[in-house]
């Protein structure tokens, strides 16, 4: 299984996790039989999936954990799931769109937001994580308050 966040310690730390299939529409629960990480990827063993024939029709899945079976965090620290679907403003309250998606990168994380342009058409912001840039994030109401570098949402 290759992971949204490689160095995440979800994976690890989980007896159980969620296969959902959008294609077919099937959601199930597994429990981890066996769990290894292999170069840059999981490798999992689930109980009731024994042979390939058993695996095929979940080929493609996506495998989600229950959020109280992940390891705490910081208190400054969020993972890359609770963020996407924030609505990101800037400080001075400009909607730059909603996180899509979040990008693991070797210097540090990077938020793809999509939203509207001030000219009505679609845009991408590509945001840094740093201290300096993300401001606020506030899971409960789910919103992020960002002071991004100059230029990097100017038209």
């Amino acid at each position: 299984m290759k992971p949204f966040n490689p160095t995440s310690p979800t994976l690890t730390t989980c007896d159980r996790v969620w296969l959902e299939h959008a294609a077919s529409g099937r959601r199930a629960s597994f429990a981890i039989r066996e769990n290894r990480r292999h170069k840059g990827f999981f490798l999992l063993a689930f109980d009731g999936i024994d042979s390939l024939n058993d695996l095929e029709p979940w080929l493609g899945s996506i495998v989600e954990a229950d959020a109280e079976s992940v390891p705490a965090l910081a208190e400054s620290e969020v993972y890359h799931f609770e963020v996407v679907g924030l609505v990101v403003r800037t400080r001075d309250g400009e909607v730059l769109g909603e996180i899509t998606e979040v990008m693991d990168l070797p210097a540090q994380d990077v938020w793809v937001i999509h939203g509207t342009a001030p000219g009505g058409g679609r845009r991408e912001i590509l945001l840094p994580v740093a201290d300096h840039v993300v401001l606020e994030v506030d899971l409960a109401q789910r919103f992020a308050v960002v002071d991004p570098p100059l230029g990097l949402v100017d038209p």
